[in-house]
C-alpha cells in the first residue's frame, strides 16, 4: 500500500503542471501561452503566433486540424492527471483508515495482554463444600487459589447458611456466627485458606428444609488495594444420597463461578 501510494503522488507531481505567471518586469511571456507554443513546436502549420491573444494562425484545414489534435493531446493529459489525483486521494485515504485500525487493534491488545499479566498476578478467592466421602461430612472452604495474597475477605451467602446441626445450637454458636464468616479475614495467603466443618449428609437432607444450593458473594482487596468482587453458585443437590463408604460413588465438580 505505501509503495504503491508513493508511486502515484510521484506521478501527480511529475504530470502536474505549471502554475501561470506573469511577470512583466521581466519580460516573461504568460505560462500558458508558453506551454501551447511548446505543444505546437515541431510542426508546420504555425504561420504566425500572439502571446499577448494567445491565438494562432494557420495556413490551411489541414494544418488546422493537427493544432485540434495538439489541443486536445492537452485536454488528454489534464483528465488523466485528474484521474490520478483523484486515485491518490482515495489510496491515501484508505491509508489513513488501515492505519487507524491498526493503530486501534494495537491498543487493543496491548490493553488486553497488561489485563491478562495483571489477572495472572492477582489473588483470586473462591468458596466450595469439601466431601468427606468415607464419613459422608460436609466442609465449608474458603480459599485462596491465586498468585498473591487477598486482603480483607468477606463472605456473604443467599439464602442465609444454615444447616442441621444448628437446630441444637445456641443462636451465638449457629454456623452463620463463626468469626471468619462474620467479621471477615484479614488476608489469606497464595494457596491457603480455612476450613470449617459444615453438616453430614444424612442430616442435611433427612428432612429436605434446608436450602438445596447457596449463591455466594466474595469480596476482597489485592496488595494494591483493588478491590474485586465475585458470585458463585454452590449446588448442594448433587450430593443428596450419597454412597457409604465402600460403595461406587461418582465425583460431580457442582462449583460454577460467575464473575
Amino acid at each position: 500500500m505505501r509503495l504503491y501510494l508513493c508511486i502515484v503522488l510521484l506521478l501527480a507531481i511529475c504530470c502536474n503542471p505549471v502554475a501561470a505567471k506573469n511577470d512583466k518586469k521581466a519580460g516573461n511571456k504568460p505560462e500558458a501561452n508558453r506551454e501551447l507554443r511548446l505543444d505546437l513546436a515541431g510542426t508546420s502549420s504555425v504561420t504566425s503566433y500572439n502571446p499577448t491573444t494567445n491565438t494562432i494562425s494557420v495556413r490551411s484545414h489541414s494544418d488546422l486540424d493537427k493544432v485540434v489534435a495538439a489541443i486536445k493531446g492537452r485536454d488528454w493529459m489534464d483528465y488523466t492527471l485528474g484521474i490520478i489525483q483523484v486515485l491518490s486521494l482515495v489510496a491515501l485515504v484508505v491509508y489513513v483508515v488501515k492505519t487507524v485500525s491498526i493503530a486501534s487493534s494495537t491498543q487493543k491488545s496491548v490493553e488486553e495482554m497488561k489485563k491478562a499479566r495483571e489477572d495472572a498476578a492477582a489473588p483470586y478467592v473462591i468458596a466450595y463444600f469439601d466431601v468427606d466421602y468415607q464419613t459422608q461430612h460436609f466442609h465449608l472452604c474458603i480459599a485462596n487459589v491465586g498468585k498473591t495474597v487477598a486482603e480483607d475477605v468477606r463472605v456473604s451467602f443467599s439464602p442465609e447458611l444454615t444447616c442441621s446441626q444448628d437446630d441444637e445450637r445456641a443462636e451465638e454458636d449457629k454456623l452463620k456466627n463463626l468469626p471468619f464468616l462474620r467479621n471477615g479475614l484479614g488476608s489469606i495467603a497464595p494457596g491457603s485458606g480455612i476450613r470449617a466443618f459444615y453438616d453430614t449428609a444424612p442430616g442435611y437432607f433427612e428432612d429436605g428444609k434446608y436450602p438445596s444450593w447457596y449463591k455466594v458473594k466474595i469480596n476482597y482487596n489485592d496488595q494494591e488495594g483493588k478491590k474485586h468482587s465475585k458470585e458463585q453458585i454452590l449446588d448442594l443437590s448433587a450430593y443428596e444420597g450419597l454412597p457409604i463408604a465402600g460403595e461406587p460413588f461418582v465425583t460431580v465438580n457442582t462449583t460454577h463461578f460467575r464473575a
